[in-house]
Formats: C-alpha cells, sequence, structure tokens
C-alpha cells in the first residue's frame, strides 16, 4: 500500500482517479486555489496552478510537504496556513479571491461556510468523502449551483464538484 509520504513526493493528491481526471480538466496555470486539508494535492496544484492557499494543523505534515515542494522549486506558489486552532479560526478572505475551493480537512461544513464567499464566479468547489458530510452536500445543493458527482477512491467513496454560476 501507498503510504501518505509518498503521496505527498509523487504529488499525487489522495483522491479517486475519476476526480483526479475532472480535477485535470477544470485547473489551468493563473487559477488560485484554497485547499483545507493538505497533501499530495497540494504539490499537484503547485504543479499546475498559480498559488495554493492550504490549511493544516499538523506542522508534521507542513513540513512533509514543504520538503517535497522545496525539491521541486514550487514553494513560493503555496502559502501554508498552520494554525493549531484550524479549523476553529478560518481567516476571511476577500470576495472573488479563489478559483477552487478543495475541502477535504477537519470541521467541512465550517470551512464551506466560511469561505464560500472567495469563491470567484466561474469558479468550483470540490468536496471530497461527500458520502460521509450530508450536512455540506445539503448547504452546497441549497446554492443551487451546476454539480457534478465522480468516484471518490474507495468504491463507496463520492466526491461532487460545485461550479458557482
Amino acid at each position: 500500500m501507498i503510504s501518505f509520504e509518498d503521496f505527498i513526493y509523487k504529488g499525487k493528491p489522495f483522491l479517486g482517479e475519476a476526480t483526479i481526471a475532472r480535477l485535470s480538466k477544470i485547473v489551468h496555470s493563473k487559477f488560485r486555489v484554497l485547499e483545507f486539508g493538505s497533501g499530495g494535492s497540494t504539490v499537484w496544484f503547485a504543479e499546475r496552478c498559480a498559488l495554493i492557499r492550504t490549511h493544516e494543523g499538523s506542522m508534521e505534515v507542513v513540513e512533509k510537504i514543504y520538503y517535497t515542494l522545496k525539491e521541486k522549486g514550487l514553494e513560493r506558489k503555496v502559502e501554508f496556513l498552520l494554525n493549531a486552532r484550524y479549523p476553529r479560526f478560518i481567516p476571511r478572505f476577500d470576495k472573488d479571491t479563489f478559483d477552487l475551493i478543495v475541502v477535504d480537512g477537519r470541521s467541512r461544513l465550517l470551512c464551506l461556510e466560511s469561505t464560500i464567499g472567495s469563491l470567484k464566479p466561474g469558479g468550483w468547489v470540490l468536496l471530497d468523502n461527500a458520502e460521509v458530510h450530508e450536512d455540506c452536500v445539503a448547504f452546497m445543493d441549497k446554492l443551487k449551483w451546476h454539480r457534478e458527482d465522480t468516484r471518490g477512491w474507495r468504491k463507496t467513496a463520492v466526491a461532487i464538484f460545485w461550479r458557482k454560476p
């Protein structure tokens, strides 16, 4: 089995192949990404996007990711928001700041509620493991945005994309 460190080093998101394929069609070099839950996806986005702001509660995880980013010359593209109080404290961002918000960390509903206003028109939200976060799905579905479901990394896992009009 591949380890968490291998996902980071290889820059492979811990997401299903269908989800990664969809992301590959969405993101581009000018994208600004807000990510909740750092990992291999942080490196993957840094290889493809202009800026990544990633929330993480573990210094150990940040160090592993930073080492890989530095080795690849990508460390300047990522801003780590390391906070032991995450997710109780989520900074406010300006309206229309991000092209993509990825929610794959702790307290997902709070993350969505706190940052949805920072998504640009035409921007995307990705909620991983949506099958166990019904409150988040209900919150997002109330917005009546375009929705696309993809298969997660397990047979029963679902990742959902929503696109802001």
